[in-house]
């Protein structure tokens, strides 16, 4: 058979040339000379000869079966099954350098070039493969959640979750009044002890279970106004007259997440929306007058910068330290001053985002609060060294850092900074003990700050 099939290749390939001459059906090949670049070869998964897919009969039962569908499938014996596999492989591995050269230099540029050979076909899928068992189903509907919570940071979700605590515990103790509170949660509130305040008030940790659990609805959606959250914040004013308007705009937002998590419909949510806006409107007027009259309330709103001599104070200090965290401090402190970023940044940095070109260290930094989806063009921050005031130079900081706490990539996860809450770690070394230092102490007295207008 391998013979016959040699003899009658080589009789085709005179008038059909080598591309056709490969293909079992001969003369009967139905591929045109001019088609050969976007039509290639393939291989029967039972006599293992080549043929084009578009000349079996049934194109339908190639792609099930892998066959080429002809007689000598089932009559082929082993030996001239063996013997057809290596003249085709040994043919086919010859000839297919010279196909791809002539369908190279023959094929009109509009067609693909691909190689004469194709690889397996990937086979379709059946009703089995594609029915999951329901703790699959269930892990699909846990990953599809979590990329919904991406849309919030951890630490935003706790902040409203404490907020709305606030809320529920102010509904509760004015549930005669307003009447708020679901039957459900009151009932679930008194089917165990420990989840009452000696004063009678849910305690935080319950209220912050139910608001995670997501199974009990605390709050009467279908009765609730926008006037009622409107009570609860001018209770808090009058609690606190200098409360800044941007906390105000948080509590307004930590509602607006308790509503989209219970699902409240959009259009009947809409209406209180838009009266709520309306709302702060004028509360934005109000707490700007406010200001405006009040000395005691204060005009900026979060901490003041950090000024330029206290920084080179800081890092003085530092450096004076005989603990080897303050050697880490320090090159925390530097390196986010020099990137202009965020703690939350500089305690993210990997090795991989950092590169050394020319005279600078260059720093990608991957996840910003204004561009949490990577949007932006990725450019680098280049750092420099500061060759005539050593104790804030970031590279000398870097090197004394490495020489303390040694690069080891199997346990810091490829982290500049390893571990997992370091910038609680800075804030404690910064607010607990370099804040207490009576040289650092003096310097902000001489600059006219205090100790709280420095931010953390």
């Amino acid at each position: 058979a391998a013979a016959a099939m040699a003899s009658r290749d080589g009789a085709a390939t005179m008038d059909r040339g080598p591309a056709q001459s490969l293909c079992l059906f001969a003369e009967g090949c139905k591929v045109l000379p001019e088609h050969l670049g976007v039509c290639p070869l393939e291989e029967c998964s039972q006599c293992k000869r080549a043929f084009h897919a578009i000349c079996v009969g049934s194109t339908e039962d190639f792609e099930q079966t892998g066959r080429c569908g002809q007689s000598q499938c089932s009559i082929i014996t082993n030996a001239a099954r063996s013997a057809a596999a290596a003249m085709a492989s040994q043919e086919v591995r010859v000839a297919v350098p010279a196909i791809a050269v002539s369908v190279a230099s023959d094929s009109s540029p509009g067609l693909s070039q691909r190689s004469a050979l194709s690889q397996p076909r990937r086979r379709r899928p059946t009703l089995e493969m594609l029915q999951l068992p329901i703790s699959e189903i269930e892990q699909l509907r846990r990953d599809t959640e979590d990329i919904l919570n991406n849309n919030l940071a951890d630490s935003i979700r706790t902040m409203y979750r404490q907020h709305m605590t606030r809320f529920l515990e102010w509904l509760f103790a004015n549930q005669r009044t307003y009447g708020l509170i679901t039957p459900a949660f009151l009932q679930d509130l008194e089917a165990a002890e420990g989840r009452k305040t000696p004063n009678g008030l849910p305690t935080a940790h319950y209220l912050e279970h139910i608001l995670s659990q997501k199974d009990i609805i605390p709050i009467d959606f279908v009765r609730f106004k926008a006037e009622h959250f409107m009570h609860w914040i001018s209770f808090l004013l009058r609690e606190k007259p200098d409360l800044a308007f941007s906390t105000c705009s948080s509590y307004r937002s930590s509602l607006m997440y308790i509503v989209h998590l219970y699902d409240v419909p959009v259009k009947e949510f809409h209406e209180i929306e838009q009266v709520l806006t309306n709302h702060f409107v004028g509360l934005k007027k109000k707490c700007n007058r406010q200001a405006a009259k009040d000395r005691s309330v204060k005009v900026t709103v979060g901490k003041d910068p950090l000024p330029f001599t206290i920084y080179q104070v800081l890092a003085k200090e530092m450096l004076c330290k005989m603990d080897r965290e303050f050697i880490w401090g320090r090159t925390f402190m530097i390196i986010s001053w020099n990137l202009m970023s965020r703690s939350s940044n500089t305690a993210g940095l990997l090795y991989n985002h950092m590169d050394f070109a020319n005279d600078a260290f260059q720093f990608y930094i991957i996840h910003q609060k204004n561009d949490q989806a990577g949007d932006k063009a990725r450019d680098p921050k280049h750092v420099y060294a500061n060759t005539t005031n050593p104790s804030i130079c970031p590279i000398l900081s870097l090197g004394i850092y490495w020489l303390m706490f040694p690069v080891d990539h199997s346990t810091s996860g490829g982290r500049l900074f390893p571990g997992t809450s370091q910038y609680e770690r800075f804030r404690k070394l910064f607010s607990q003990r370099l804040l207490n230092d009576r040289d650092v102490l003096t310097a902000l007295e001489n600059n006219g700050l205090h100790v709280g207008d420095l931010g953390e």
